[in-house]
């Protein structure tokens, strides 16, 4: 399961055209474009090159046009530079709204097309490798083996595949079995690139007669079921679909840090919003992804010496007492201290009774807490080189099956 970073405070999927940004991001002077509620960061970049990062990074497109203006008017206190090493990161940026799951948004991106393609290439000559070296086990002459390698080499080859097949689920065929079927095992919308998919992972072994395909082993590799168009692994796709509006709601938003996603429930985008008030859920969300990008960035030790003062400074801060913290969530830990400080430090105090968390802005942050005022104006203003060295993103761990598809096959491959 994809690990994550909580939240800014404490069905069927309908088939629809790719998320794709809005043409929403206008032109006008910065100060012109933020929210009241927020502070921006001076900085040498134009206007036009932070819209151009932002481009990158959000996506508007299941936004109404007064909503997305609200997000815009809070991203662009964040300068033009963080922009660029988040965008090239490969940081996303969704929202969900109520009654939708993550699996109903961009949020299923996982692959570039060449990605996608090597996967299938090697997850087919895995397949191909399988079948050879389990015929050369089987003596012609021996008309007994060779009528029982006929009889199980579907459960065979599947099992034997599992391991190699870059996370293409295997299928044994006990019959011709028609492209709707195979979609359906596959958890996928109505594709025709899912087709082409099949053909290109099984090769010669996929059979096709009239509308209905078999196998001439009796087992077929299915492609990554499709949502939106894209190819997304099957065990992922389970884990958005898990990842609903109504458990969003309760953390506000979230950072599925390993998958370099920030999502934010959309009924707390608006300024104020119901619960979180002048609270902006998004800026400590991306606050999330801030830290650990800078923890990734080996340059001049930077990441090694971030992670060591923030660190220093929680600590200190947990002995001296509450009263050194900005809000009761940047006491939970060390990553939420951080979040809470970014957001702190890019928001202004309203004064109008919408603050659940008064000490949570600039002003107060930096008369009551110089040092992590500092460390955090230092991440947004120094000058990064063009091209950073970054730690690899840790391994994603591997996805458990869901219990529901062990339940109904007690196998990890399928049967039809």
């Amino acid at each position: 399961m994809i690990q994550k970073v909580g939240g800014g405070i404490g069905s069927s999927v309908r088939n629809r055209e790719p998320s794709r940004p809005a043409e929403l991001f206008s032109a006008c002077s910065d100060q012109a474009c933020l929210s009241p509620s927020v502070v921006g960061v001076p900085e040498t970049y134009s206007h036009g090159a932070k819209e151009a990062q932002l481009r990158r990074v959000l996506d508007v497109s299941n936004l109404k046009p007064d909503q997305a203006s609200q997000v815009l008017s809070e991203l662009r206190s964040i300068p033009a530079q963080m922009w660029k090493l988040l965008a090239d990161s490969g940081l996303r940026i969704v929202s969900l709204p109520p009654g939708q799951n993550l699996s109903q948004t961009s949020a299923v991106s996982q692959f570039s097309p060449q990605d996608y393609a090597e996967r299938m290439q090697r997850a087919s000559q895995a397949l191909r490798d399988t079948i050879r070296e389990q015929e050369s086990l089987t003596d012609p002459a021996d008309e007994l083996q060779v009528a029982m390698w006929q009889a199980r080499q579907g459960p065979i080859l599947a099992e034997l595949v599992l391991a190699r097949s870059e996370g293409f689920k295997p299928v044994v065929l006990s019959r011709p079995v028609s492209a709707g079927e195979l979609m359906q095992a596959a958890g996928s919308e109505e594709s025709p690139e899912f087709l082409e998919d099949l053909r290109r992972l099984n090769g010669p072994y996929l059979k096709q007669a009239g509308e209905l395909f078999e196998s001439t082993h009796k087992v077929l590799l299915l492609p990554y079921p499709r949502r939106q168009g894209q190819p997304v692994p099957g065990d992922h796709l389970d884990y958005l679909k898990s990842q609903n509006s109504q458990a969003l709601k309760a953390a506000m938003g979230t950072n599925y840090w390993q998958s370099s996603l920030v999502v934010v429930h959309q009924e707390f985008l608006p300024d104020p919003a119901p619960e979180a008030g002048h609270h902006r859920v998004l800026l400590h969300e991306v606050g999330h992804a801030i830290d650990h990008l800078i923890d990734r960035i080996q340059d001049d030790g930077l990441g090694r010496r971030h992670r060591a003062t923030i660190t220093e400074l929680f600590e200190r801060d947990k002995a001296a007492g509450a009263e050194r913290f900005t809000s009761p969530r940047a006491r939970d830990n060390v990553r939420e201290y951080f979040a809470e400080a970014v957001e702190s430090y890019l928001t202004r105090d309203r004064g109008d009774g919408y603050e659940p968390k008064p000490h949570n802005n600039h002003d107060w942050l930096k008369t009551n807490n110089p040092e992590l005022f500092a460390h955090v104006d230092e991440i947004f203003t120094r000058q990064y080189a063009e091209h950073l060295s970054l730690e690899p993103m840790p391994e994603r761990p591997e996805y458990k099956a869901p219990e529901n598809l062990l339940v109904r096959f007690q196998k990890l491959y399928l049967e039809l």
